[in-house]
């Protein structure tokens, strides 16, 4: 998040299978977690302008994500091959993209196609893209700040207990 909202109140979502914005296209479903994708919008409530999704498609099959002009990406294939943007990723690879820039006439998004590579398996992949912030990044733990003073005190603030709860049963498998 942008350092204006670093410090904003935790919240916990629960975002269940059952519960999944889904998009179907032939060959092709698409779980949307966050932002818009053809028009089906995920639950995830973000601070920031953020697209999450996972896609699954079947042996041969693609698709066209629109993707937010202004936005960078990753995509980590999680089973199978694919072609992401033309570059081939296996299970476990992740690839990254620059800003998408607003074509010129103002595209408010462009379009990444993803295609699955195996004629005999599915691929599945989670594409996650957001606006870059161009911010310091300082990491520490589980807490990504702008600097170490700010890393110190997100430990202070979480051993006392300023994080909020997280409900007891959340949720580890997700088909409910």
């Amino acid at each position: 998040m942008p350092a204006e909202k670093k410090l904003t109140p935790s919240r916990y979502q629960d975002l269940t299978r059952a519960a999944m914005a889904r998009v179907h296209a032939p060959g092709v479903s698409v779980d949307v977690h966050a932002g818009t994708v053809d028009g089906v919008t995920g639950a995830a409530r973000t601070h920031h302008p953020v697209q999450g999704l996972v896609a699954t498609l079947d042996p041969g099959s693609s698709y066209d994500l629109q993707v937010p002009a202004g936005h960078r990406l990753f995509a980590h294939v999680m089973n199978g091959r694919l072609l992401v943007g033309g570059r081939e990723l296996h299970a476990g690879q992740t690839g990254w993209s620059d800003p998408v820039p607003a074509e010129a006439g103002g595209t408010a998004t462009t379009s990444l196609r993803l295609a699955a590579v195996d004629p005999e398996q599915r691929a599945r992949v989670m594409v996650y893209s957001g606006t870059p912030l161009r911010e310091p990044v300082a990491l520490g733990g589980p807490f990504v700040m702008n600097t170490k003073v700010e890393i110190t005190k997100a430990f202070t603030d979480f051993h006392a207990g300023a994080f909020g709860p997280v409900p007891r049963l959340a949720r580890l498998a997700y088909d409910r």
